[in-house]
């Protein structure tokens, strides 16, 4: 079972990667959408570190990435080849323990819990929970996925020039 933790106690994956020994890994932030999204971009080098939990639901995909790629969402490891579109799917208020054989380029996104809930319930009446067997389903590569972060990152760019 994931490891969740109490949501007042979390900070957002901005702040997770705006401070302390993460921020070293950051190349951009910015900012998209109507919910709103948040979007960081990180190089990261061969690793084996934690993430602590963060109050969104986060959607990590490996923009650049051909690597051996082992993580933990709380109910044991998982591993797969991280290759370019390879993303993962990580539940609010969820550590996650990874370990990386390599540099990657990853565009992390970051989408308010309540919200996407509201989203799910409204357009597709499926409830977040929903969401769980992408979770498990370890690493996933969508091409429409790719296409649409791709295009969030873009659109965000343009309709915020100083973005974070």
């Amino acid at each position: 079972m994931n490891k969740k933790i109490d949501p007042q106690s979390t900070k957002s994956l901005s702040e997770v990667y705006g401070e302390g020994p993460l921020a070293r890994f950051v190349r951009e932030h910015r900012t998209g959408g109507s919910l709103p999204v948040r979007m960081i971009r990180v190089r990261q080098p061969a690793l084996t570190q934690v993430d602590p939990p963060v109050r969104e639901v986060s959607l990590q995909i490996a923009l650049k990435a051909d690597m051996p790629f082992r993580w933990n969402l709380g109910d044991g490891w998982s591993k797969a080849r991280a290759r370019d579109g390879s993303s993962i799917l990580v539940p609010a208020r969820t550590e996650i323990a990874y370990e990386c054989g390599g540099e990657a380029d990853v565009l992390m996104v970051a989408i308010p819990e309540r919200e996407l809930g509201g989203v799910l319930e409204e357009n597709e009446g499926l409830a977040l929970s929903a969401l769980d067997a992408a979770t498990h389903q370890g690493c996933m590569v969508d091409a429409r996925l790719i296409t649409s972060a791709r295009s969030l990152w873009q659109e965000a760019l343009r309709n915020d020039p100083t973005s974070d």
